[in-house]
């Protein structure tokens, strides 16, 4: 918070801002009616007993703009994922070779593009 505070009121303005207070299974270290208005209305969590984290979820879902994650599945960010998996789909069988260089190159490569 206090780093938050030093930052241009400007910024903020611009700025998706998101504020989780976690551990709230724990006594209060922070009193969360204190924290200022521009914060937004904050998120309470505890990854202990699962508290918030359902809403936690929804809130990241709404923010991002996607709605629909199904965090079994996988999903394709990038037009970069897309051609790569193209690429896995489209090899014929028993080349072990290709394959490894698609999903190293998947798994590791630049995230840029």
């Amino acid at each position: 918070y206090q780093q938050l505070k030093q930052l241009p009121r400007e910024l903020m303005e611009h700025c998706m801002l998101m504020t989780v207070v976690n551990k709230s299974d724990l006594p209060a270290a922070l009193e969360v009616q204190s924290l200022p208005g521009w914060l937004g209305k904050p998120i309470q969590t505890s990854a202990m007993t699962n508290q918030g984290i359902d809403k936690l979820r929804q809130a990241i879902m709404e923010i991002s703009g996607v709605r629909s994650i199904q965090p079994d599945r996988p999903i394709v960010f990038t037009q970069r994922q897309r051609r790569l998996l193209n690429q896995l789909v489209g090899l014929p069988e028993g080349d072990p070779t290709q394959t490894q260089r698609i999903l190293r190159e998947l798994l590791y490569g630049p995230l840029n593009y």
